[in-house]
């Protein structure tokens, strides 16, 4: 009875052990979901985990001096990153847009600090408003793109967005404003002069595929009757 007795109290605590583990699983899930963590990768800084020549041990360092210091191997880590791919990564991460951000959290987010300067930019759509915040803090080409309902950063880019949002925005939003109103001008005046050059260039294109599609199924018709 006693073994019985004992046996429940060690599978009852093993059972709140597992159960502060999933909580705590879960709980630490909930953190990196909000923090927006997606992965992260530990290399090992030498082959042996050694401490630095001369360093203190962590357990006889006094109070108040620093951490012992580890001993840093630069060709291995530097092999490790070739390795797993890293450097790869991140030369891929510097010649795409790794940023993205919808254009109505844009909007949310930066309209409130854009309006007092220019009201103008509260009748913009979505897109041209992303277009002008880009221009408002110096972006070049290659370091946005605009999609059909986000906007793609570069690193640059993302942290001169990030600085507008924690600064003060500048004082020339209105002439900024100006230069882009009359870039989208130039743009629709171009885009209305070439429509019909365009349009013609589809017909005649889908015409001439019509034409060869007929002359396909005539000859087939023609040959069929022939060898009848």
């Amino acid at each position: 009875a006693g073994d019985l007795k004992g046996g429940g109290a060690r599978g009852h605590v093993l059972a709140s052990v597992t159960r502060r583990f999933v909580g705590e699983l879960a709980s630490l899930v909930c953190t990196m979901e909000r923090g927006g963590v997606l992965f992260v990768r530990c290399h090992s800084p030498n082959a042996a985990g050694a401490l630095k020549a001369g360093a203190a041990t962590a357990a006889g360092t006094p109070r108040g001096s620093y951490a012992p210091r580890i001993a840093f191997d630069a060709e291995m880590v530097v092999r490790s990153l070739r390795a797993d791919g890293t450097l790869e990564l991140l030369a891929l991460l510097r010649l795409g847009y790794p940023v993205r951000v919808p254009f109505r959290q844009m909007a949310d987010r930066y309209m409130p600090l854009l309006k007092p300067h220019d009201p103008a930019v509260a009748n913009l759509r979505l897109d041209r408003f992303c277009e002008l915040l880009a221009a408002v803090v110096g972006a070049g080409e290659g370091e946005y793109t605009l999609g059909k309902t986000c906007i793609f950063l570069r690193g640059k880019a993302a942290a001169a967005f990030e600085a507008l949002a924690t600064g003060e925005p500048p004082s020339d939003v209105g002439k900024a404003l100006a230069i882009k109103m009359e870039e989208w001008r130039k743009r629709e005046l171009l885009a209305r002069f070439m429509r019909p050059f365009l349009c013609a260039h589809i017909f005649r294109f889908r015409l001439k595929r019509k034409q060869r599609s007929a002359v396909r199924i005539q000859a087939q018709v023609r040959g069929g009757q022939g060898r009848a």
